[in-house]
């Protein structure tokens, strides 16, 4: 059985892709690097050999879900977190095609739904 290889995101790519999305759609800039650090280690983690998120689509689902609901930005969570998951789905040689309003009623639905992935 072969184990995929993914490529992860970091701290300052993910803080980029929050910039863009402040810039461009307004915001209150800042950050809580500790929870940030901790959300981001979350689709790589497991233990001796198991994966917590073994395929691709949960590791992206772990990226919009945390960084969504992790607040780990003043403001801008939720279009940071779309953002994190689209880019990780693209650095792993694959496309992301959706339109602007499912994922917009996508992430007001997952805000107002008290769950967790995990």
């Amino acid at each position: 059985m072969s184990v995929a290889i993914y490529k992860y995101l970091d701290v300052a790519e993910v803080e980029e892709l929050h910039d863009y999305a402040l810039r461009d759609y307004g915001g209150i800039p800042g950050r809580d690097i500790g929870r940030l650090e901790s959300v981001l280690a979350l689709p790589s983690s497991g233990f001796d050999g198991y994966e917590r998120f073994p395929t691709l689509h949960e590791k992206a689902a772990v990226y919009m879900f945390y960084i969504a609901t992790g607040h780990c930005f003043k403001d801008g969570n939720k279009r940071t977190a779309f953002l994190a998951a689209s880019v990780f789905i693209m650095i792993n040689g694959y496309d992301l095609i959706v339109d602007n309003n499912t994922v917009v009623n996508f992430m007001i639905i997952r805000q107002k739904t008290p769950s967790s992935i995990m």
